[in-house]
């Protein structure tokens, strides 16, 4: 019996069999393709055959692939009575890759995406006017200054309207710890956090005050994501849970979609306005009711020193 090959030699005049482009796509479980309103910044420069860098048309924001992988959030000294028990290890995750954006979203940024969903400036947060009109004092270009100030929901919207949402707590410590090291600081463990080292507060050093993203080259991870530690604290997907008070086995999909206390979402990282002594990757996750963070946060849903960041998974995973 002659097979397909055979039979298309034998005569001449049958076309050669042509795969869709959509069939090969579902066959291989790998979209030919970057995500919508993305470009490669370099095609040839890949991990695991994606470009390592995209680039969002709109906006010109650059987000790196992080290389997926296993590992254990949570406390990463020795000894446990070192960290809060709010940062205590959990049980291991898997991570599949994800591209994370380099910086945290800017001023600039956030106008455009304004202008593109047409939000008047009396519609926009009171906080992020009041700070962008403080700063248009002290500065000549608030563009490239992390963008606060914006409640939780909004920083949502922004993430969907760029195509992507905001970080999974895990994605962000295993980000921060350069895929999940035993890292307790973003430049490893051997220094102590300090204003040499990222825009944090720290006593008996000079006086914080906002900063552009990537003003301190220690505070950047292995894989070239900016400013995780200090400059602005940032929200992630998930409602807090005080994990002393919660099981530790659940999945990533289930803790995005349970109710958190409040209404309250997780929070990482330090700010100008953080204690240098209180903050490291893996916590706090929420800040202290005494910080002027959490006090902002009372009254409206957002705060000073609180911006955020986008991932964008991609190629999507598919949900069971």
């Amino acid at each position: 019996m002659l097979s397909l090959a055979g039979l298309a030699a034998a005569i001449p005049f049958i076309r050669p069999l042509v795969w869709p482009k959509r069939l090969t796509e579902l066959l291989s479980e790998k979209p030919t393709e970057l995500p919508p309103g993305f470009q490669a910044e370099d095609p040839k420069d890949q991990v695991n055959g994606w470009p390592r860098v995209l680039v969002h048309q709109d906006t010109g924001a650059r987000l790196i692939r992080i290389e997926g992988g296993t590992f254990t959030p949570g406390n990463v000294s020795d000894a446990a009575e070192d960290e809060p028990h709010d940062r205590k290890s959990a049980s291991s995750i898997i991570l599949p890759d994800f591209y994370m954006q380099e910086t945290e979203v800017t001023n600039a940024m956030m106008e455009t995406y304004f202008r593109a969903r047409k939000l008047a400036p009396e519609d926009r947060p009171p906080r992020w006017r009041k700070v962008c009109q403080w700063l248009e004092k002290q500065v000549a270009d608030i563009g490239p200054y992390p963008a606060v100030g914006i409640p939780h929901d909004m920083a949502e919207a922004f993430a969907r309207w760029m195509g992507g949402r905001l970080p999974r707590e895990a994605e962000w410590e295993y980000a921060a710890r350069s895929r999940g090291e035993r890292r307790r600081y973003v430049w490893r463990n051997e220094l102590k956090p300090s204003r040499k080292l990222a825009n944090i507060d720290s006593v008996d050093e000079y006086p914080t005050k906002f900063l552009p993203p990537k003003f301190f080259p220690s505070d950047q991870t292995e894989q070239g994501i900016y400013d995780l530690f200090g400059n602005v604290k940032e929200w992630c997907l998930e409602p807090y849970h005080d994990l002393t008070e919660q099981p530790t086995h659940r999945s990533q999909d289930a803790a995005s979609s349970e109710p958190g206390r409040s209404g309250r979402h997780v929070i990482r990282g330090g700010s100008f306005l953080s204690w240098s002594d209180r903050v490291s990757t893996t916590g706090p996750r929420f800040p202290e009711a005494s910080e002027l963070t959490a006090k902002e946060l009372a009254e409206d849903g957002s705060a000073s020193d609180l911006g955020f960041r986008v991932v964008v998974e991609w190629p999507r995973r598919r949900r069971p």
